[in-house]
């Protein structure tokens, strides 16, 4: 029993020290969160090649929206504020992440952050500039024209749902049946 017990204390312990190392690698670039050199901070940390994804995409964009925010309607840089912490706190948060694997799971936050921080609802001008300043990017990043598809499917499903309850409760629109 006393054997036992040991067992498991040693293996909490153990337990924990691999937690505490792994939140730790992880939240190394936390107090940037929020600033364009966040990504810079991350590359560096996992090591990624100058060129790799963070530095080339990341923070080459992130830097590009800030630079260019006043062309952008007060709900465009709200929106463009929201989804730079979405996306950052999503990769500060992953575990396991590496320079193999970061664009693809920044990829996947893309659509989540994107929809969460109000994409859809952004005036057609902002979705356009925005649209323009990554399009040529774009098609050489597999993972994250998927992404920009799934944003457009989203939003195409968003705003026709939308058309049709507006139809639906709108006076002009005439009686409905059920």
């Amino acid at each position: 029993m006393y054997r036992s017990l040991l067992s498991i204390a040693l293996w909490g312990a153990m337990f924990s020290m691999v937690s505490e190392a792994s939140t730790l690698a992880q939240t190394a670039c936390s107090n940037q969160v929020g600033s364009c050199a966040y990504y810079g901070c991350l590359s560096d940390e996992l090591a990624c090649r100058p060129q790799a994804y963070l530095r080339r995409f990341g923070r080459s964009y992130c830097s590009l929206f800030e630079a260019r925010a006043d062309e952008y309607t007060e709900q465009g840089q709200k929106f463009m504020t929201e989804v730079r912490l979405c996306l950052q706190l999503e990769l500060d948060a992953e575990i396991g992440l590496t320079c193999q694997n970061v664009e693809r799971r920044s990829a996947n936050h893309h659509v989540t952050c994107y929809l969460e921080s109000g994409y859809c609802e952004l005036p057609r001008k902002d979705q356009f500039l925005l649209q323009r300043t990554i399009f040529k990017d774009l098609a050489s990043r597999p993972a994250l024209w998927g992404a920009a598809l799934r944003i457009s499917r989203a939003c195409l499903m968003h705003a026709t749902s939308r058309s049709a309850s507006e139809a639906s409760v709108s006076p002009s629109a005439g009686p409905t049946t059920p």
